[in-house]
């Protein structure tokens, strides 16, 4: 009803669980929806593009766009080679612990920075998973998804598993969440930190 009583000439939706069933529902009531769930880093500029022309300001939209497009290019030729394909847990959540699979745009980023997601292969693009299962896949590196207060919060948590490499070693890591979890032109700066903290463990740097 607020949104009938609003009358929206456009709205965004992302494609996933329900919110793409509220979308359809509000697609059946004669809105304008655009449905948008990039999986990649190169699929951004594509919704900016998109967006900006549903929009009626696509000049400034492919400004962004090829802005976006190369710093992608810039990073990928400085991280081009692989840093020894380190594994790495992307943490969502603490408690329950919670990741995200190969086909989150996530991954995506780990895969430009030259490592790998150890749960790439899970089903759910963001499963809930046990410490055992954590432990079997032996993390060199742990990034959360956070703020920079909680980086103490979160090494002093995973304290308790010292058989895990990225424990013994000190490299757990926090990402702000709106610099990784948002699928706009921030997610090259979330990027290009988890890139340099990956780029340090392995050239022993950090």
């Amino acid at each position: 009803e607020l949104m009938t009583a609003l009358k929206p000439d456009l709205i965004v939706a992302w494609n996933s669980g329900r919110q793409l069933e509220a979308a359809i529902k509000l697609r059946d009531l004669g809105f304008t929806v655009y449905v948008d769930d990039p999986h990649r880093l190169e699929d951004v500029p594509r919704s900016i593009r998109d967006i900006a022309t549903l929009a009626g300001t696509s000049e400034e939209g492919d400004a962004a766009a090829d802005a976006y497009e190369q710093r992608l290019s810039e990073l990928r030729n400085k991280y081009s080679q692989p840093q020894k394909n380190i594994p790495v847990l992307y943490q969502v959540w603490m408690d329950p612990l919670q990741t995200l699979n190969g086909k989150h745009i996530v991954s995506d980023v780990i895969r430009l920075c030259g490592c790998k997601n150890i749960f790439s292969e899970a089903p759910s693009i963001a499963p809930r998973v046990t410490i055992e299962s954590v432990i079997a896949r032996s993390p060199q590196v742990i990034i959360a998804s956070g703020a920079a207060e909680e980086q103490t919060v979160i090494r002093q948590h995973w304290q308790a598993w010292p058989i895990l490499p990225a424990v013994q070693n000190n490299h757990i890591y926090t990402i702000p969440a709106d610099y990784v979890s948002r699928h706009t032109v921030r997610i090259l700066n979330g990027a290009e930190l988890i890139c340099e903290k990956l780029y340090n463990v392995a050239h022993k740097k950090a």
